[in-house]
């Protein structure tokens, strides 16, 4: 951040359920602020046990979301979870 810029940056949650996300804005000061956020529809039979099955509605929930809370930013970061 240069000169006091602020930047954002995209949390993706991909669970079992649902795909999550939050948009933060991190300022030069170090402060951050939570600007946006989203839940997708239930995710059902795209994601069983774990394990995703239909990539593509995957794929679908995560731009969809991305589109309907005009996130723009390309900065994202993602956790797996379950692994060792």
């Amino acid at each position: 951040m240069l000169f006091g810029k602020k930047q954002a940056l995209v949390g993706l949650d991909i669970g079992s359920n649902t795909v999550k996300l939050a948009e933060m804005e991190s300022h030069a000061n170090k402060s951050h602020r939570l600007v946006n956020w989203g839940v997708s529809q239930p995710l059902a039979e795209a994601i069983v046990d774990g394990e995703i099955m239909d990539r593509q509605l995957v794929v679908d929930a995560i731009g969809n979301l991305l589109e309907s809370r005009g996130i723009q930013t390309k900065n994202v970061v993602a956790a797996v979870s379950g692994v060792t």
